[in-house]
C-alpha cells in the first residue's frame, strides 16, 4: 500500500498490488495476479512482468519509460509482459509522458490484451492465441506493430508504424486506419471485418493481403498492394493509389464505387462487381450523367482506369449475377479488352439492362453479355461470343474469331453484318435462340460454321433482305418463317426443322446449295409476288420436302427435286 520501487528482482510470491507508483527497474515473478494501480514508469532497460499460468496483470494508471540521463529522450526501455492465459490490461495511456515513450512493447497471453488509452513504444508485438483489444484510438510505433492474435477494435483506430502484421483476424464496429505499411493475415482465415456505419479502411503504404477484407465503408490502398491468395475485398469504395497484384490468386472486387490508381494485375479470375444490387455500372469517359438510365453510372471505370487492367487475367467479370443496376459502355478512346471479359447482371426478373453505345472489342478473346434485361450493342470484334439477354438489339457489324451465340428475342437497329471468320478463322457456329426483327438488311457468314435459327425472322418487322453464307455440311437450319420485303439468299446447304414460310415483296429469294427437311417431311411455302425463286442445289435429295407451294414470277429449279408430297407453282417455271 504506497508506491513502490523495484530495483532488483522478484520472484517466488503469490501475488503482488501495488496502490501507489511503481518504478520498476527489473523482473517480477509471481504465480498469479499482478495490479499497479498508480503509475508505472520502467526504470530498468530490460523488465519482463510474469504472472504464471493464468494471473492477470492489470495497469489501472499511465505506463512510461523513464527518460535517458539529462531528460532529454526517453531511455525507451523495453516492457516485457507474459500472463498465460490470464488477461492483461492497459487502462491509461502507454508511452504518453514527455519522454516518456516505450522501447518494445511485448505482451504474452491466450487471454485478452485491452489497450484502453493511446500506446507509444518502439514496438507493439503479441502473441498468437489470444486477443487484443484497441480501444484507445491510436497506437503509434517508431518500429513494427506485429499482432498475432485476434485484433478487436473498441474505436476508431489509428496505428502508426513501419509495419503493421496481424496474424490473425480483425474485427469491430469501427473504422481503421495504418499509417504506414500493412500484413493482413498469414492464412485466408485471418479475415478483416469492419462493421458500423460506413467504418473504412486505409493503408498509406505498402498493403499484402491474404485473407478477405470486408468494411461497410470504403478501402484505400495508397502504396503498391499484393494479393497473396484468393480473396474478395468488399467494401462501398475501393481506392488503389498504387499498383494492385494478384498473382495467380482469384480476386473479387465487391464494391459500389473504384478508383483504380496503378495498374491491376493477375493470372486468375479478376471479379469486379457492384456490392448492393442495384449500383449501376459504367464503362468508359464518355458516361455521363445520364448514361445508366437516365443517372450517372455509379461503379464508373474510365478510359484510363480501363487501361489499368493489365493483360493476363484467366478471365475478367464485369457485374454481379444479383445485379439489377444498369450497365453503360461508352468510351472516349476505343478500348480492347485484352483478356476473356464477361459483363453481367441479374439472369432472372430485375436483372439490368446492358448498353454498348462504343464498339465492343476483345481481340480473340471470347465476350460474353448476360442479363435478363435489354441488351443493346454497337458493334462487336471478339473470339467466341455469347450474348443473353431479354430483347437483343444490334446496332452495327459482329466479327468473331470463336462461335457466335444470341440467347433471346433479336432487333436490328440498322443493316448489320455478322462474320464468325474474324482474325484470319475460317468460320464457326452462328446460332439465334429466338426471332429477329426489324427493317434492316442482314448478312450472316459463317464460313465453314453452320448457322442455325431456332425461330421467325421478320415475324413482327420484316427484314430489309437476309444474305445467309456458310460452307458447313449442315448448313443453314430455318426453324420459323422468314418474312422479308427485300431479297432472301441462301448460300449453303438448307434444312427445315419446321413448316416453313418465306415470304418476299416482289423480291428474289436464292437457294444456292441443297435444300431438304430434316428428319421429319416439312412443308415449304414460297411467297415472292413478282420476284423470281431459283433452286441450284438438289431438293429433297436426303430428307424430301412435304408440300410445296411456290408463288413466283419464275420459278428456276437446276438440279434433281424429290418430294413425297404436292407441288405447286403459281408462275412460270424453267426446270434444268
Amino acid at each position: 500500500t504506497g508506491n513502490a520501487v523495484v530495483n532488483g528482482a522478484i520472484s517466488g510470491i503469490t501475488t503482488l498490488s501495488i496502490s501507489g507508483t511503481s518504478s520498476i527497474a527489473a523482473n517480477i515473478t509471481s504465480s498469479s495476479n499482478q495490479a499497479y494501480t498508480g503509475a508505472f514508469t520502467i526504470t530498468g532497460s530490460a523488465v519482463t512482468l510474469t504472472s504464471g499460468t493464468a494471473g492477470t496483470v492489470a495497469f489501472s494508471s499511465t505506463v512510461n519509460s523513464a527518460a535517458n540521463v539529462g531528460n532529454t529522450a526517453s531511455a525507451a526501455n523495453p516492457l516485457t509482459v507474459s500472463a498465460g492465459s490470464g488477461n492483461v490490461t492497459f487502462t491509461g495511456v502507454v508511452g504518453g509522458a514527455t519522454n516518456g515513450a516505450l522501447g518494445a512493447l511485448t505482451v504474452n497471453t491466450t487471454g485478452t490484451t485491452t489497450f484502453s488509452a493511446a500506446v507509444t513504444a518502439a514496438s507493439v508485438t503479441t502473441n498468437a492465441g489470444g486477443t487484443v483489444a484497441l480501444n484507445g484510438a491510436t497506437v503509434t510505433t517508431t518500429g513494427t506493430q506485429t499482432y498475432n492474435d485476434a485484433v478487436v477494435l473498441g474505436a476508431d483506430t489509428t496505428l502508426a508504424a513501419t509495419t503493421a502484421t496481424f496474424n490473425d483476424t480483425i474485427t469491430g464496429a469501427y473504422g481503421l486506419a495504418i499509417t504506414g505499411n500493412a500484413v493482413f493475415g498469414n492464412g485466408t482465415a485471418d479475415t478483416v471485418t469492419l462493421t458500423g456505419t460506413n467504418k473504412a479502411l486505409s493503408v498509406s503504404g505498402t498493403s499484402t493481403i491474404n485473407a478477405n477484407i470486408t468494411t461497410s465503408g470504403g478501402q484505400t490502398y495508397t502504396g503498391a498492394t499484393t494479393v497473396g491468395a484468393a480473396l474478395t475485398l468488399s467494401a462501398s469504395s475501393i481506392t488503389t493509389g498504387s499498383t494492385l497484384a494478384a498473382s495467380g490468386n482469384a480476386l473479387t472486387l465487391t464494391t459500389d464505387a473504384i478508383s483504380l490508381g496503378g495498374a491491376l494485375s493477375g493470372s486468375a479470375a479478376l471479379v469486379i462487381q457492384p456490392k448492393t444490387d442495384a449500383t449501376t455500372i459504367g464503362l468508359g469517359s464518355s458516361i455521363t450523367s445520364t448514361s445508366c438510365g437516365g443517372a450517372s453510372c455509379a461503379l464508373a471505370l474510365d478510359d484510363t482506369e480501363l487501361g489499368r487492367l493489365s493483360d493476363g487475367f484467366a478471365s475478367i467479370t464485369i457485374g454481379s449475377t444479383t445485379g439489377t443496376g444498369a450497365i453503360a459502355i461508352n468510351y472516349t478512346t476505343p478500348y480492347t479488352f485484352l483478356d476473356p471479359v464477361t459483363i453481367r447482371s441479374k439472369a432472372t426478373s430485375g436483372g439490368g439492362s446492358i448498353t454498348a453505345t462504343s464498339a465492343l472489342a476483345s481481340s480473340t478473346n471470347s465476350l460474353t453479355l448476360s442479363t435478363y434485361g435489354a441488351v443493346s450493342v454497337v458493334g462487336i470484334t471478339s473470339g467466341a461470343l455469347a450474348i443473353t439477354g431479354n430483347g437483343i438489339t444490334l446496332n452495327g457489324d459482329i466479327t468473331t474469331s470463336g462461335t457466335q451465340t444470341y440467347t433471346g428475342a433479336v432487333t436490328l437497329g440498322s443493316a448489320v453484318n455478322t462474320s464468325s471468320k474474324g482474325a484470319s478463322s475460317t468460320g464457326n457456329t452462328i446460332s439465334f435462340s429466338s426471332t429477329i426483327n426489324g427493317a434492316q438488311a442482314f448478312t450472316v457468314d459463317a464460313g465453314v460454321g453452320a448457322i442455325t435459327f431456332s425461330n421467325a425472322l421478320g415475324n413482327s418487322t420484316g427484314l430489309a433482305s437476309i444474305a445467309l453464307t456458310t460452307s458447313h455440311a449442315t448448313g443453314i437450319t430455318l426453324t420459323g418463317n422468314v418474312t422479308t420485303t427485300g431479297t432472301q439468299t441462301y448460300t449453303g446447304a438448307v434444312s427445315l426443322a419446321a413448316n416453313t414460310t418465306l415470304t418476299t415483296t416482289n423480291s428474289n429469294i436464292g437457294f444456292g446449295g441443297t435444300l431438304n427437311s430434316d428428319a421429319t417431311t416439312r412443308t415449304l411455302n414460297i411467297a415472292a409476288g413478282s420476284g423470281a425463286v431459283a433452286f441450284t442445289g438438289a431438293v429433297g435429295g436426303t430428307a424430301a420436302l412435304g408440300a410445296t407451294a411456290i408463288t413466283a414470277a419464275t420459278v428456276t429449279n437446276s438440279s434433281t427435286w424429290v418430294g413425297n408430297s404436292t407441288l405447286a407453282i403459281t408462275g412460270n417455271a424453267v426446270v434444268n
